[in-house]
């Protein structure tokens, strides 16, 4: 349940950072959901095949999982702070 409080915390977080330098904000918290997700999965898949036959494997798992989902939430947040700020249009008035 904590997860997915701070997955829709990050995702709105980053959405505003991504907004405020003229980024369109649902590609971005689609991303950091994904990321998070993505690295939750590989960090536990990862520890599967690290311990295969194991006793301890769901637990070593588990850790695993919750560390490849803090590294998906850092590189989310990492590249969306890195994204340049895109300038504001200019309009010109003919008269």
């Amino acid at each position: 349940m904590l997860e997915i409080l701070a997955i829709i915390y990050l995702c709105k977080k980053n959405g505003s950072i991504a907004e405020k330098k003229g980024y369109p904000p649902g590609r971005y918290k689609a991303f950091t959901a994904l990321l998070w997700i993505g690295g939750e999965i590989g960090g536990g898949i990862f520890a599967l095949i690290l311990t295969s036959g194991s006793d301890d494997a769901r637990g070593l798992a588990y850790l695993f999982a919750l560390i490849g989902a803090v590294v998906g939430a850092c590189l989310s947040r990492l590249m969306v702070n890195r994204l340049p700020t895109v300038p504001a249009l200019q309009t010109e008035v003919f008269d």
